[in-house]
């Protein structure tokens, strides 16, 4: 009951937001930062972003994540981990 409340509660909030034309949060806010963050990179960290490791390769015989592996890739700076559904 609660969490229907509150669905209704922030539901009606956002639509409220909508109808007055002001963004919750102003995307130039978002860009400034990201920018910011982007701009200290090195080339090595460009790299690593791009990067998209199975994630299959984190995980044991046995389905469990393999802590080693997943240190060293951030020390690679791997961006992210590609899940695929044609994985066995």
């Amino acid at each position: 009951m609660l969490k229907s409340w509150f669905a209704a509660v922030l539901c009606t909030a956002l639509g409220l937001a909508a109808q007055q034309g002001t963004p919750l949060v102003s995307a130039d806010q978002w860009d400034e930062r990201a920018d910011a963050i982007v701009a200290t990179f090195t080339d090595d960290d460009i790299i690593g972003q791009m990067t998209q490791i199975d994630i299959n390769q984190l995980l044991t015989e046995d389905s469990k994540v393999d802590d080693d592996k997943v240190r060293a890739y951030a020390k690679m700076r791997v961006g992210s981990y590609l899940t695929s559904p044609f994985n066995n």
